[in-house]
């Protein structure tokens, strides 16, 4: 297909069917015209939608720091607004997705984002793409750890500070996000009250993993209730548009439509033999464990039971993966912790830390040597382990959001996760600040506050890409300490202190 272009009168809505999926435009009241010509652009072909995938993601496997809720804001700026490759009422119930089921909601969100775009093969290339470098960065600390990682070396007061400024900027991407998508999804007084709690119960819950999923699903409900009373308020299903009663996106209001298409087309039979496979592993290998506790076989167990039920992200699996490797014996605490801190300056979700652990866990010998070849099968079973569940689970989903997202009470129910889904997002400013900054030092830091302030204005004024305000914020948190000597104190022991903290709660 070389172009098309759709001819629709006011008020009216049309079909575009490219490449046998049906596409609904709709076309707005304008005063100045009686009709509209919408033209669609040329639908780019298999291998040149795969390039795309690779080159959006490639350089967010680098820049990807501060953590999940950070990813998803860059996710937000670089693919929904720069790239337009779905609309944001297609992110935010992606992103409602992943925080549903277990794993690393991030790495949830890149698969399904590269799937929307090239199908399976693109949520391939944005896995890997988006793990890799703090994989293979963690992998072979693993491998050194024996005589050159310790916490010691990870507290030189550059490192800190270096640290201190890139979160303070992931802070600052995040804040943009929430606002950005707060504008566009929130539209009415239910939404807006939404989010509002929903950001006040995912910091009031925030120990309690499973307080996420039960935020969404609550919020869903309350919006299918008030839907369901506005529509039988006005006695006609017909008289009260869909954004009106819960604040999701009606199509025939949209003056401005956006034709995308998602790259799914596997059925929902498959997606449910996927997640049945996925959990039928899991029942396998608990039972086989039992009866069989060879050390790689033992590794993958563990990380893979790890990864098919944590819920609440790297705060929780923490003091799971601290059970598996530390108790048994595989990892010393001390390893656990230098390895846990060069994580936190790495890009990428925290879920590359299995890399490293497996390292340890496989190739550290009883005379202290490292024996390379296992070390490496040991960060590949772990980290396949913690990672797979997670993502089989989002592949296997995206065929039923596919086929469900358009009926009536699941758009009801979407407005009102998304805009629980933008409370989560504003509560992960707050939380991630206190975590971020305020917990390796023992006073405050007007120093990196300043940086996420600038970090915002630079990024939301002025478009500067996300990339360059991470390395630039980098730099000034070299400036920044100095500043802000007087009003800092920090010593090895306060952060020790704070990774034992983030084990044990």
């Amino acid at each position: 297909m070389n172009g098309a272009s759709v001819h629709a009168d006011a008020n009216t809505n049309s079909q575009l069917s490219v490449n046998g999926s049906v596409t609904v435009v709709s076309v707005g009241d304008q005063s100045s015209h009686t009709d509209s010509i919408l033209q669609v652009p040329p639908e780019p072909g298999k291998w040149k939608r795969m390039k795309q995938v690779a080159a959006a993601f490639l350089p967010l496997g680098y820049t990807s720091f501060g953590g999940p809720q950070a990813h998803i804001g860059m996710f937000q700026n670089q693919i929904v607004q720069r790239r337009k490759w779905i609309d944001e009422q297609m992110f935010l119930e992606l992103f409602a997705l992943g925080q549903f089921m277990p794993g690393p909601t991030s790495t949830q969100v890149a698969v399904a984002l590269g799937a929307c775009r090239a199908g399976y093969m693109g949520a391939a290339i944005s896995y890997f793409l988006f793990q890799f470098p703090a994989f293979v960065v963690m992998t072979v600390a693993g491998l050194l750890s024996a005589n050159y990682l310790t916490p010691q070396t990870l507290q030189n007061w550059w490192v800190k500070t270096i640290i201190m400024g890139i979160t303070a900027q992931a802070i600052a991407l995040i804040a943009m996000a929430a606002y950005s998508l707060g504008l566009k999804q929130c539209k009415t007084k239910v939404t807006q009250l939404l989010a509002i709690l929903g950001a006040a119960a995912a910091i009031y819950g925030q120990k309690f993993p499973w307080s996420y999923p039960v935020i969404l699903v609550i919020a869903g409900i309350v919006t299918i209730c008030h839907a369901w009373y506005i529509r039988r308020s006005a006695k006609t299903l017909s008289s009260v548009p869909v954004s009106s009663a819960t604040g999701g996106s009606d199509p025939k209001q949209e003056v401005n439509p956006v034709v995308t298409k998602i790259y799914i087309h596997t059925h929902w039979i498959t997606g449910l033999a996927i997640i049945f496979c996925s959990v039928s592993v899991l029942v396998i290998c608990i039972i086989v464990r039992k009866f069989y506790s060879a050390r790689p076989f033992a590794i993958f167990e563990a990380f893979y039971r790890v990864g098919s039920i944590i819920y609440g992200g790297g705060q929780v699996v923490l003091p799971m993966l601290a059970t598996e490797v530390v108790s048994t014996g595989w990892v010393s605490y001390d390893q656990f912790l230098a390895g846990f801190a060069l994580q936190q300056a790495l890009p990428g979700p925290l879920f590359n830390f299995s890399g490293y652990l497996g390292a340890i866990s496989l190739g550290m010998q009883p005379d202290g040597s490292m024996d390379i070849g296992m070390g490496i099968a040991g960060a590949l079973l772990a980290w396949v382990g913690l990672f797979a569940p997670g993502v089989l689970y989002m592949i296997g989903a995206l065929p039923f959001w596919k086929k469900w997202r358009h009926i009536q009470v699941i758009r009801d129910a979407l407005s009102g996760i998304n805009a629980a889904s933008i409370g989560l997002i504003v509560a992960a400013v707050f939380l991630l600040w206190t975590k971020g900054i305020y917990e390796a030092f023992t006073t405050s830091n007007n120093g990196f506050m300043a940086i996420s302030i600038i970090g915002f204005g630079v990024c939301f004024y002025f478009s500067l890409p996300p990339p360059l305000a991470i390395l630039g914020s980098a730099a000034l948190g070299l400036l920044a300490w100095p500043m802000s000597a007087l009003d800092l104190t920090i010593s090895s022991e306060a952060v020790q202190s704070a990774y034992s903290r983030n084990l044990v709660s």
